[in-house]
């Protein structure tokens, strides 16, 4: 069992061999294990296979990067995208869990991280980040999607079963373009619906089978954007809860 000042050592030394290393081949899975280690949150954090997934896409991908939920996959794809100039907005749900995040980017020296703080609140007949008064990117090369943690104690139907499946009416809505989501936890019972409602949407969805836990890929039709998807019309009232990547 680690100490907080060896993880904080570790959790370093592993983002300098993200920022620095050679990964030709890839980020080597033994230092996003070591992370998850140095992390201290295992219980919460993303899947060693999703964390993969991210690592490849923010080291290969131009970027700018969108993340619906903040945690080790911030530090893990801000670190990486740092390579090549790229960026990472993240959204996070949760003001004690923003605040250790924003300290952790803080003292690791990140600074390509634009961090929000935006509770949930009801969107049509889902709930998403509350971004009013905020401007995204007009596009994301890549959405890392391991949040909103919504909850069934905490929401009501249908805002509980709609899950994670806002992102893509949200970002329709404000016009912003991308050209794929990463989506953790496809072994969510809620996520069949979700991937249905996207196809509806105009994307094409799959799901991929890995050891540590399934996840969801989701790509523009031949469009290149989204088709018509659901209103996004803010609902009364927002809620907050903890959201862990």
């Amino acid at each position: 069992m680690l100490d907080a000042v060896s993880r904080r050592r570790r959790l370093r030394r592993c983002v300098e061999v993200l920022r620095t290393g050679p990964h030709a081949n890839g980020v080597d899975r033994e230092v996003l294990h070591d992370m998850r280690r140095a992390w201290g949150n295992e219980a919460f954090c993303a899947d060693i296979d999703f964390l993969a997934q991210t690592a490849v896409r923010a080291l290969r991908g131009p970027g700018p990067f969108l993340e619906c939920g903040s945690g080790i996959s911030t530090i893990v794809a801000a670190a990486l995208a740092h390579r090549h100039g790229g960026r990472v907005w993240s959204l996070e749900q949760d003001r004690a869990w923003y605040e250790r995040i924003r300290a952790t980017l803080g003292e690791l020296g990140i600074t390509n991280v634009t961090l929000w703080y935006a509770p949930l609140s009801k969107r049509g007949d889902f709930v998403w980040f509350d971004l009013q008064g905020r401007s995204l990117p007009s596009a994301f090369s890549h959405v890392f999607c391991d949040g909103p943690a919504v909850f069934e104690t905490a929401w009501e139907e249908p805002f509980c079963s709609s899950w994670r499946s806002g992102v893509v009416p949200v970002l329709e809505d404000a016009g912003i373009r991308f050209d794929e989501i990463l989506l953790d936890d496809a072994g969510d019972p809620r996520a069949e619906l979700l991937c249905r409602r996207w196809r509806i949407a105009g994307l094409a969805t799959s799901v991929v089978p890995a050891t540590t836990g399934s996840f969801i890929l989701a790509r523009p039709g031949s469009g290149g954007a989204p088709g018509p998807g659901w209103s996004t019309s803010p609902g009364p009232g927002a809620k907050r809860q903890a959201s862990r990547a």
